[in-house]
């Protein structure tokens, strides 16, 4: 019972402060890789996605339209995006955006050349990274670590302290979409932020044919304005910042089908979770850790 109290607690909170569906205008930043992009380039995807120039991420701009937002979905070629090369332009455009984020989309050396790590770090509107490996020390500087899974499978997600308690075993990514993996930074600690959601504490090792060391590692994390990310990052958040790793991961399944990177595979609650978050991280004093507003549609799951 008191799980349950402590959950329509959390809930009032989100509902007693955050806004209410404010349309928001959200740049989407990717490399709008596509199938038959990929097919033509000599992947082996599947002949029903042979022929489909609609990016693999386009479900996720789609979801965000649904919710009334404006998206920016401005592309280059696919695999070569608009945005890797920054200019003043660009630079003035994610400025006057409500909301910037970043899809799984992305190649992380090609968005962390010469100084562009600090021109993304100090765009000046809130930014939502979904590649783990622009999180990295070796990018971005948001995480302490240079370590990073790329077949991440769909793990279940608990709540970090103090949610730990309260929220286990969600039910947030798809493992049946694409190839069924999902990228993570292998990070335990989220430095001068707040790790909200972390990696099921009873997900296998590698010996178990798993995800070594994955177990525990952070899956959704904030940071304010104008905190440096990690102790000696050198690298501080403009405006609110939140890693959430969400998209698959590209590659081949065991069939040898090739699937594209950042296809949508939340499930209803993982749904839930984004839009909240979506809706939320412009406002910085609403998100209230984890009163995200969404997870009144999470339910409380306990496997053991």
């Amino acid at each position: 019972m008191r799980k349950e109290l402590l959950v329509c607690f959390l809930v009032s909170v989100f509902c007693l402060t955050a806004p209410v569906n404010a349309a928001m205008n959200i740049v989407w930043v990717s490399d709008a890789h596509t199938p038959a992009a990929d097919f033509a380039g000599g992947k082996n995807v599947a002949p029903d996605w042979q022929a489909v120039e609609t990016p693999w991420d386009q479900p996720w701009v789609d979801l965000l339209i649904s919710q009334g937002h404006s998206v920016d979905y401005t592309k280059g070629t696919p695999g070569d995006g608009y945005w890797r090369t920054l200019d003043e332009d660009k630079i003035a455009a994610l400025n006057a955006a409500d909301l910037v984020i970043i899809s799984r989309d992305t190649s992380s050396g090609s968005y962390n050349n010469d100084d562009e790590a600090t021109q993304w770090n100090s765009v000046a509107t809130p930014l939502i990274q979904m590649n783990s490996y622009l999180a990295r020390s070796s990018r971005w500087k948001w995480f302490d670590t240079t370590g990073n899974v790329g077949g991440g499978d769909a793990p279940l997600m608990d709540g970090a302290p103090p949610f730990d308690e309260v929220f286990q075993d969600l039910e947030v990514l798809d493992g049946a979409v694409g190839k069924g993996d999902t990228s993570f930074v292998l990070a335990k600690d989220a430095g001068n932020g707040q790790a909200l959601m972390v990696v099921d504490t009873d997900f296998p090792g590698a010996a178990e044919g798993g995800v070594d060391d994955l177990a525990g590692s952070i899956w959704l994390a904030t940071w304010e304005a104008g905190v440096e990310f990690y102790d000696g990052a050198g690298q501080t958040a403009a405006a609110k910042r939140m890693y959430f790793a969400a998209g698959t991961w590209e590659g081949d399944d065991a069939e040898g089908t090739y699937w594209g990177q950042c296809m949508y595979n939340l499930t209803p609650e993982g749904e839930a979770l984004f839009t909240a978050a979506v809706q939320t991280i412009p406002e910085p004093a609403t998100i209230a850790l984890l009163g995200l507003g969404g997870l009144a549609l999470l339910r409380v799951r306990r496997r053991r």
